[in-house]
């Protein structure tokens, strides 16, 4: 009896939660290609500059300190 009536239960849950989880995955659950957002793009391109020219800066830093590590400590 237990178990007919525990199968009846999990026949009624997998019933409506299926379509609800299908529902979901279909919508809120899906990451949008890239190439339909030519905004990503955009923003890539930008953030691509602003980490080029950090790095550079980083570089030039070093650099200056290389040069004047002899002249700072005396």
């Amino acid at each position: 009896m237990e178990n007919a009536i525990d199968g009846f239960f999990q026949r009624i849950v997998e019933s409506a939660l299926n379509p609800l989880l299908e529902l979901l995955s279909e919508t809120l659950l899906t990451t949008p290609d890239p190439g339909q957002i030519p905004e990503i793009g955009v923003l890539w391109n930008q953030s691509w500059q602003l980490v080029t020219a950090l790095y550079v800066l980083v570089v030039m830093a070093a650099g200056m300190l290389l040069m004047t590590r002899e002249t700072l400590q005396t």
